[in-house]
């Protein structure tokens, strides 16, 4: 039961992270598809990214909360629902620039791999922003970046065999 909290727990952080690539696939709010700084986090992110990610977690909170389950990590219905997506919404964009950052000082290249960081920066973001609102136990987070870790390698693993992703990681 607890890999199904969990899921739940992150599914706005998991919805999150990847909506800036549908955005840019689908070229939605093109006006704001500028580096926010190209020199510091490379080209790839966006106002655009950060802005489509924080909206994506907001709507993924607000359904959660309608469909509240009693078993959930987090208790929906006692939070600011648009406060909750905002800081997840953040913390998942605020975690991947940090590891892009730390990815361009050490000269990794964009789409290099840079484990277990390209796994799980998202998660530690969004899991540092979600302890404002409400702390979550040390097992949970230490369960949230083993569960994480394993479903990032397996998606992008299944993603690369059906060659929907040009690399495994």
């Amino acid at each position: 039961m607890i890999i199904l909290e969990i899921i739940y727990l992150l599914l706005p952080c998991y919805i999150a992270n990847m909506s800036p690539v549908f955005a840019k696939k689908l070229n939605i709010l093109k006006p704001l598809a500028k580096p926010i700084n190209e020199k510091w986090l490379g080209k790839n992110k966006t106002y655009r990214g950060f802005v489509t990610g924080i909206i994506t977690a907001i709507i993924v909170v607000y359904l959660q909360t309608i469909f509240y389950q009693p078993w959930s990590l987090i208790p929906y219905q006692e939070l600011n629902t648009i406060l909750l997506g905002l800081l997840i919404g953040f913390g998942t964009l605020f975690g991947d620039a940090i590891e892009s950052f730390f990815k361009r000082r050490l000269k990794i290249a964009p789409g290099r791999p840079f484990v277990p960081f390209d796994q799980l920066d998202s998660v530690l973001g969004a899991l540092l922003f979600i302890y404002i609102l409400h702390p979550l136990s040390l097992n949970i987070i230490f369960f949230s970046l083993i569960i994480t870790f394993i479903l990032t390698l397996l998606s992008n693993s299944i993603g690369y065999l059906l060659k929907i992703k040009d690399v495994w990681w």
